[in-house]
């Protein structure tokens, strides 16, 4: 059979989650955001499938406060996107000196639960 290929990512608790961790068993790894409608309808299939089938790992990598892992492209971290600026974007160079620092500060503030903030979902 066909194998996915390798992946390692960071956890919003801390730590690391790679493929290696679920060698020879099924995984289901979904990347999502609350601003996507197929995004939001799919949800409800995700939790069904994760009660049903136990011992199945659900992976959910996106944009939103209750994911696994947290995705905000570089651009919209920086603050250098183009034209309308998404909600669930914050300019992370606000107040710092460089990309390095804006980053640090994306991650520390994901980690600590401090972004997505409310004004950063739509729901």
């Amino acid at each position: 059979p066909d194998t996915a290929p390798k992946w390692t990512l960071p956890l919003i608790s801390g730590g690391e989650v790679s493929l290696d961790d679920y060698e020879g068993k099924t995984v289901v790894l979904n990347f999502w955001a609350t601003w996507c409608q197929p995004c939001i309808m799919e949800i409800p299939i995700f939790e069904k499938f994760a009660t049903e089938n136990p011992n199945i790992p659900v992976i959910g990598i996106g944009a939103g406060p209750n994911v696994d892992g947290q995705i905000l492209v570089l651009y919209d971290v920086l603050g250098i996107t183009q034209g309308t600026m998404p909600k669930f974007v914050k300019n992370f160079m606000l107040g710092h000196d460089s990309p390095l620092n804006a980053i640090e500060s994306y991650v520390k503030a994901v980690k600590e639960g401090d972004y997505p903030s409310p004004e950063h979902c739509f729901s």
